[in-house]
């Protein structure tokens, strides 16, 4: 049986630190499904209001949903042309929700394991003390 970690690593496993300026930090928080697409941005700041973190994931359309079902063995033109067809019937899809029901809805997921949520917790913890002091030393200074 695989035993659970209970502690944070030093050099956190699914995170990494991107900026740091005191009293605002930058984080990119990895998928666990190794993904480029799925990576996602942290952004804890402190001000005179206090302190906020911001979180935040690309996200993408269906652009891979075929409504011309493409056989990669035919000739390129015919594969070209059904790839366009699909990309343009993706776009006016779009198009179409975004005037008729005003919005679209999508979502953006980042998978975490055990790990690297025990390690996202513990860098959140750090950075949002971190601020803190900036934060409290300015406002000391004024």
């Amino acid at each position: 049986m695989k035993e659970c970690p209970t502690e944070a690593q030093v050099a956190a496993i699914g995170i990494l630190s991107q900026n740091d300026f005191g009293d605002y930090k930058t984080y990119k928080v990895a998928c666990a499904c190794g993904c480029d697409h799925h990576i996602g941005d942290v952004v804890i700041s402190a001000d005179e209001r206090g302190i906020s973190m911001t979180q935040s994931t690309t996200v993408s359309t269906a652009y891979w949903h075929q409504y011309c079902k493409i056989n990669y063995t035919e000739c390129w033109p015919l594969i070209n042309a059904k790839y366009f067809v699909n990309a343009a019937i993706n776009r006016i899809a779009l198009v179409w929700q975004v005037l008729f029901k005003g919005n679209i809805t999508m979502t953006g997921d980042i998978v975490m394991t055990q790990q690297q949520t025990i390690n996202y917790a513990n860098t959140l913890t750090h950075a949002m003390a971190d601020v803190e002091q900036f934060r409290q030393a300015r406002i000391n200074n004024m």
